[in-house]
């Protein structure tokens, strides 16, 4: 059934578990999603990034994902993911999807509330949630390496200099009337680099839960550890964001699954098409199982 994420999250937060929102970016991205919150019994959130796709193929994978939502008995918000300026956020709100994300997380406090207001108004009248960003999450890019660029948090201080406090996010949350909060408490977006682990701020997230009136949101998941999966949830975090994880546990499926021919990728290239098609279906099905075993960890399986 297709909800707002509004409907979803204040149900997380009054059961204190956490709802997976993987990023999708095509149709069979869209299913496995869907399947593994069958799977699980669990609601779920599927994100739609603007980054690198054309305003068409944004309306069509919204549809898509609405479509989707529509027919399975498991509760799914389809939200628009980082929206980055005023028109992006208002295509999504006339979009097929369910919620919005208005990214104004790197102006002032002031221009950020000015902005987000505006366009909280604008989803509220047309029946859909918001949610919006305060503090800074940062980007890390690659898996080894960061790309020298000022949106990217390079040390542990970078990180927690951007972290959402508590009492501008209870100023924030009452002059824009979002319905989720994303909060910066130690993790950032993208992989991590080789050998760095998020350190994840619970004690932030408690005060932030006991004061901030909205559902909060954790972006940048992937990579975060499965001890720290297990206690947002309970801590006040109703959503986390993920994307990297699924991509990686896709291409270890089919890393596997070439390592099957003994000319390597060189065999599978001159393989059967049944075989490329195998090839396909297995980095899907390490996409859908990286999702489902995200569900199991945050505690929303069986809360469908």
């Amino acid at each position: 059934m297709l909800l707002t994420m509004r409907e979803i999250l204040n149900e997380a937060r009054e059961k204190r578990y956490c709802v997976a929102a993987p990023n999708v970016i095509d149709d069979r991205s869209i299913r496995a999603v869907i399947r593994a919150a069958e799977s699980q019994d669990a609601p779920v959130i599927i994100d739609i990034s603007r980054g690198g796709i054309t305003t068409e193929e944004f309306y069509r994978l919204a549809a898509q994902s609405a479509a989707a939502a529509r027919q399975t008995r498991v509760p799914v918000a389809v939200n628009l993911d980082h929206g980055k300026d005023y028109q992006a956020c208002v295509e999504g709100i006339i979009s097929d999807c369910s919620s919005i994300m208005a990214d104004r997380s790197t102006l002032s406090f002031d221009e950020n509330v000015r902005q987000v207001a505006e366009l909280s108004r604008i989803a509220h009248a047309a029946g859909k949630s918001i949610e919006a960003e305060l503090g800074h999450v940062g980007t890390n890019v690659g898996a080894e390496k960061e790309i020298e660029t000022s949106a990217v948090m390079k040390t542990e201080a970078d990180i927690q200099a951007g972290f959402t406090q508590v009492d501008e996010a209870v100023r924030y949350v009452e002059l824009t009337q979002v319905d989720a909060l994303a909060v910066a408490v130690g993790t950032v977006h993208g992989a991590y680099p080789k050998g760095m682990v998020p350190k994840i701020d619970f004690d932030r997230i408690r005060a932030l839960r006991e004061a901030v009136s909205a559902p909060l949101v954790v972006h940048g998941g992937s990579g975060t550890s499965p001890e720290d999966m297990e206690k947002l949830g309970p801590a006040g975090i109703t959503k986390i964001n993920l994307m990297a994880d699924m991509i990686a546990n896709g291409v270890l499926y089919t890393s596997r699954f070439v390592s099957e021919f003994e000319e390597g990728y060189e065999g599978l290239i001159h393989a059967s098409t049944m075989k490329m098609k195998q090839f396909i279906d297995v980095f899907y099905q390490g996409f859908e199982d990286k999702i489902a075993e995200y569900i199991r960890l945050l505690g929303s399986a069986a809360k469908a």
